[in-house]
Parts: C-alpha cells; sequence; structure tokens
C-alpha cells in the first residue's frame, strides 16, 4: 500500500445528500486481499480530528486541515481514508495493513450517519475532543454509546465484545488540569467514568442515569479503553492557526512525545478488524461499506449481526450461520443456544 501517497475519499454525499461510496477508494480497497486494521479518528468538528489523523502517518499534512475561525466550509466531509506504509504482523504471522480514517464532525448535519459507517469499520475508535471530561464530553460521547449498544442489537456486552472486538481511546487535546501523581487512564477509569450516585443530584435523576448508562457502556462495550492527554502543540498563536504548516520539530517538546506515544499504542493494540470470525479484508470491507451505506439511506442502522449475515451470503449463499456464529464462542453447542438465536434473529 505503499503507493497509496495521499488521503483517498471513503465516503461523500451526493447532491442529493445521500452517502455514495467513493469508487476510488473501492478499486483500491479491492486490491487489498489480507486483512485490515482500521483506526477511526471521531468527534466534533473542527476540533483538529485531521490534524491528529495526519500526525498517526508520521505527517503534519495529507488530510486536509480546517482553519480557525469555524467555517463549515474548512471541515472535512464525509470519510476520507489513508493506508499506512508500513504493514504489521498479527499474532499468528499473518501480516496486515492499517488503514486511518478521518471523519467528519459527528455533530455536522450529516455526522451522525458518517460516525455510524466508521463505528462499523473500526478496529479501533478514536475520539478526539478538547479539554478535560465534562458534562459536555458525555454528551457528544454519548452519541458514539449509543451506536454502538444499536450495533450490539439484543446480545450482552460481554458477547458484544467477544463478537465485534474494538478499541477506545480518548484523546483529551489541549489539556491544562494538572493531575499529579495520576495518570491520563486512571484519570479516566477512576474520575471521569466513576458513577455517579443519585443522592449527589436528585433533582435530576433522569440525567444522572442518562450520564451513568454512557459511562457504563464506555467501560463494558469496548475489549480496552485507553485516555492520552495532549497539551498545546504550540503556545504561539500564530502557530495554532497553521498547524499543518508547521514542521514538527518546532512544536512543543511535550506535543511531540505525546504524538509518539499515541502512534505507538495504536499500531500496537490495532488488531485486524473482525466482525465473530469473518476476518476483514478489502473486498470484504468494500461489502460491508456499501452495506452500510445502503441501510444508512435508508434510514436504518444495521446491527452488527444483520451485517455478517450480509457478508456470510456474499461469501458464501448457503454458508449457515450458526456455524460462524458457534465459532466465536468457546462454550459447548448446548450451552449456547441462547447467543445463536440472539445473532440470528
Amino acid at each position: 500500500m505503499s503507493a497509496v501517497t495521499k488521503p483517498v475519499r471513503l465516503a461523500y454525499r451526493d447532491e442529493k445528500g445521500r452517502l455514495r461510496m467513493n469508487e476510488e477508494a473501492a478499486s483500491i480497497l479491492l486490491l487489498v486481499k489480507g486483512p485490515i486494521g482500521v483506526v477511526s479518528v471521531c468527534g466534533p468538528a473542527q476540533l483538529g480530528k485531521s490534524y491528529i489523523s495526519n500526525q498517526l502517518m508520521g505527517r503534519t499534512s495529507g488530510f486536509e486541515v480546517g482553519r480557525r475561525p469555524y467555517n463549515p466550509d474548512h471541515c472535512t466531509e464525509g470519510l476520507w481514508m489513508w493506508f499506512s506504509p508500513s504493514t504489521k504482523t498479527a499474532d499468528d504471522g499473518t501480516n496486515y495493513n492499517i488503514l486511518v480514517i478521518d471523519t467528519e464532525g459527528s455533530d455536522s448535519p450529516y455526522g451522525e450517519k458518517c460516525l455510524y459507517l466508521a463505528v462499523v469499520l473500526s478496529s479501533m475508535l478514536i475520539y478526539n475532543q478538547m479539554g478535560d471530561i465534562d458534562g459536555t464530553s458525555f454528551h457528544y460521547v454519548s452519541v458514539v454509546t449509543k451506536m454502538v449498544n444499536t450495533m450490539a442489537g439484543d446480545i450482552t456486552a460481554s458477547e458484544f465484545k467477544q463478537f465485534f472486538p474494538m478499541f477506545f481511546v480518548w484523546l483529551l487535546r489541549d489539556f491544562t488540569l494538572c493531575l499529579g501523581e495520576m495518570t491520563p487512564c486512571e484519570y479516566m477509569d477512576d474520575f471521569a467514568l466513576k458513577p455517579l450516585d443519585v443522592c449527589e443530584c436528585p433533582e435530576d435523576v433522569k440525567y444522572v442515569n442518562e450520564l451513568n448508562k454512557v459511562k457504563t457502556s464506555i467501560k463494558d462495550l469496548f475489549v480496552g479503553r485507553h485516555c492520552f492527554i495532549f497539551h498545546r502543540p504550540s503556545l504561539e498563536e500564530k502557530k495554532l492557526l497553521i498547524l499543518d504548516k508547521v514542521p514538527v520539530r518546532c512544536l512543543r517538546k511535550e506535543f511531540r512525545e505525546g504524538v509518539k506515544e499515541l502512534r505507538s499504542l495504536i499500531f500496537e493494540k490495532t488488531k485486524p478488524k473482525k466482525i465473530g470470525a469473518t476476518v476483514v479484508t478489502g473486498p470484504i470491507f468494500v461489502q460491508i461499506t456499501r452495506y452500510v451505506i445502503d441501510a444508512l439511506n435508508n434510514g436504518k442502522r444495521p446491527t452488527i449481526a444483520c451485517i455478517l449475515e450480509h457478508v456470510e451470503k456474499t461469501k458464501r449463499p448457503k454458508a449457515l450461520k450458526s456455524a460462524t456464529i458457534a465459532t466465536v464462542f468457546d462454550d459447548p453447542p448446548a450451552a449456547n443456544t441462547r447467543q445463536r438465536k440472539r445473532m440470528l434473529s
């Protein structure tokens, strides 16, 4: 994939507002016969997702970076993809490619459709935001957790993680709080994700319950999670306005070290994309993308079971879906009747 020297649009909106897959992206993906690990960077618009996506590629430019003050014409539209030039080796010795996806802002008019597609396609989801984790943060990240719950359908959280393993990274930009001896992950797990007691906010029980539901989803629905804190890349306002033009060596040491650590984590934790026992290759990635886009355009949000059913029908029209589901669970068949029925419903 080293021949792909720049980002390629993966999905876009046509003149009627419907999502479409870019055929150039499809033609590139169809050539990738091996497994793919997918890293998607998501979050609200105009907060530096594209810049971080470039940093993951070891670049300062590539994915188009928006400008401040806010201008919707300068924001990412749809989904854009870029293959890492290097490959990784899976535990079984298989080589696989890493695909980075830059997404449209989740708070844009069409952002939720783009986000749903990105979540379905991802092995790792990086949620990008500014500042510390507060009530507003949970308001925005709840869009992600609601989508993951929709994808899970009626299966349990533990079953979902087996069936659809996805790693979650909460990236906090321009972070200013002093954590002392606390690590970023401890800040996330022991402070931000700690459930609220209804007694602490008796006047708004509904809010507390909804907030706790989001926190529980983050802890239960992902195979792993990590929190990263980035300090401002520069103390000079002029540089912040043109970050994609500023050489990395001219940025703050703390920021450069943070980017290095993030890249290391991303390429360590991103595994080949799997749905059940199906390892996602380039052609399967294209099938899934087209299927999900078609469903979204028709007002539907397909569950993982539906997506796998579509993939299996395409691969083997007469294949038994139950056989595929059974490979996900190690328990005896009799003990898994309930899981199979749920997956196949």
